[in-house]
């Protein structure tokens, strides 16, 4: 599916077009990134303005004052941090006991600081506390924090203990130590402690040996290690519902496996259907609302799946619109693609992948959020595989994966739910890709149930309801899903040689 070129971009204009709140929503975010530079006594309103695209006097008539603002953004960013480890709480029984329950808030905290506005924001929030009002809000936010580590079942000795290493994990990021993992200096054992992972840096040149041919379609995602290898699954996702409809059967499975799992979801389908089946646009459709909505589905999804990793990067989804021009500049798909790259390489440093798994470059359906997930994906892939290994990026780094679709599949669902007499939405045919082209099935026929629960929990969404209805005919879904291992490094379309 082709989108009509895009229109140029224009702050002012697009903030003529946002509602009151979405206005509010920009100029926010617009002073996480300045404040984020300046701190608090560096920054100007006027800056904040710039930034945003609107006149100093109108973000004085917002909010007021410089400090009204900065305490706004302080809780908002807060408030994130929050609910990052509210989400990765509820995306999984927690069990305070158990390691890997710390080590999942751990990796979904340090996805959050990856995004270094927000990072350097919470440094100087702490800088300025001398502020009575930027300690007070600082003093509840982290109060508030500490309450719901501690309703987890948690001692107070493991919430201090989880806490001081987070703000040892900023201090981290900020000076950049887990790009330097692998050097050979004294802060190396520290940050991987600081991570969770073992002090020895991962042998990469090891696990990359040279391979024999496999049959094509391969059954692994890494069949050049020995079965029983334990890898670190990354797979990128678009929208809260792909990591179901796409993928749920080799997430589950791989996590059943015993395998590292850690999901991706680049949006906050803001944009997607409201509960009552409301659309975009439609009276009665609050894009915050609907995202708080899909975002819950994703934990009820992910925990259906047995994924323990979520992080969700929150941008603003982008939505489908017949026309590219209506989406607006602060979505997904419309932001420069340096810092989106940038952040996901922090978080490829931070989660040291095996494999990465995202969209073909047409983004599978053509939605412009699939298409710039790709985007970022791809680009940080291979700055990650070459500045991981310093040497020649061919020497080591994840296997990269596109999803596809079973071209002969598509065309064997289509023929048998029609003669079953369906009449209602099938993937097109043009989704499909050649089975020569596919180099890799993962048999998911055990993970039926776990990925018909993780599709029954985004029902909210036409495409989800229509996939479910699919998914429970008779021969309405394959046993397979399907990928194309690729080189990063390559066009998007070629295929890496085993």
């Amino acid at each position: 599916m082709s989108m009509p070129a895009r229109a140029p971009s224009s702050r002012n204009l697009a903030v003529e077009r946002m509602d009151a709140n979405s206005r509010r929503d920009a100029i926010l975010e617009a002073a996480i990134r300045v404040f984020a530079k300046g701190g608090f006594h560096g920054t100007t309103t006027d800056a904040v303005a710039r930034e945003a695209g609107v006149s100093q006097s109108y973000v004085v008539r917002l909010f007021g004052s410089k400090l009204t603002l900065f305490l706004e953004v302080v809780e908002l960013a807060m408030d994130r941090v929050h609910a990052t480890f509210v989400g990765a709480i509820a995306s999984r029984a927690f069990d305070p006991r158990a390691q890997m329950s710390w080590q999942r808030l751990r990796v979904a905290y340090a996805a959050l600081v990856a995004d270094r506005h927000l990072l350097m924001l919470l440094m100087h929030a702490f800088s300025a506390s001398s502020i009575d009002e930027v300690s007070a809000v600082c003093r509840r936010c982290l109060g508030r924090i500490y309450t719901t580590l501690a309703a987890t079942g948690a001692t107070d000795e493991q919430v201090r203990d989880f806490l001081a290493r987070g703000m040892l994990l900023k201090v981290m990021v900020a000076v950049g130590a887990p790009e330097h993992l692998d050097d050979e200096t004294p802060l190396a054992p520290l940050t991987a402690f600081t991570l969770g992972q073992p002090s020895d840096p991962k042998n990469h040149e090891a696990k990359m040996s040279a391979a024999t041919a496999s049959p094509v379609p391969a059954t692994r995602l890494r069949d050049d290690l020995p079965v029983g290898t334990q890898l670190t699954v990354l797979v990128v996702h678009a929208h809260p519902d792909d990591e179901a409809s796409q993928t749920g059967g080799t997430l589950a499975r791989y996590a059943a496996e015993g395998h590292r799992v850690v999901l991706v979801t680049c949006t906050d389908g803001r944009m997607g259907d409201t509960d009552a089946g409301i659309k975009p646009g439609s009276p009665g459709h609050e894009p915050r609302a609907v995202a708080r909505v899909r975002m819950a589905e994703l934990a009820q999804s992910t925990a259906a799946l047995g994924v323990g990793e979520v992080m969700s990067l929150g941008y603003e989804d982008s939505g489908m619109p017949v026309d590219a021009a209506e989406i607006l500049p602060t979505a997904f798909s419309q932001l420069p693609l340096a810092p989106l790259v940038s952040r996901m390489v922090d978080l490829m440093n931070l989660v040291q992948p095996d494999v990465v798994v995202t969209y073909p470059a047409n983004g599978l359906s053509g939605h412009p959020d699939h298409i710039r997930t790709h985007e970022v994906t791809v680009a940080a892939c291979r700055s990650y595989t070459a500045s991981a290994q310093g040497r020649d990026p061919s020497s080591g780094g994840p296997w990269l994966y596109f999803i596809a679709i079973s071209r002969s599949g598509l065309v064997r669902l289509h023929d048998t739910v029609r003669s079953a007499g369906y009449e209602g939405w099938l993937p097109p045919l043009e989704l499909g890709t050649v089975d020569e082209d596919i180099t890799t099935a993962i048999d998911v026929r055990s993970f039926r149930e776990q990925k018909r629960q993780a599709l029954e929990s985004h029902t909210s969404q036409a495409d989800a309801r229509a996939l479910l209805q699919l998914f429970s005919m008779p021969g309405g879904l394959g046993d397979n899903e399907y990928f194309i291992h690729v080189d990063a490094d390559a066009d998007d379309n070629a295929v890496r040689s085993p």
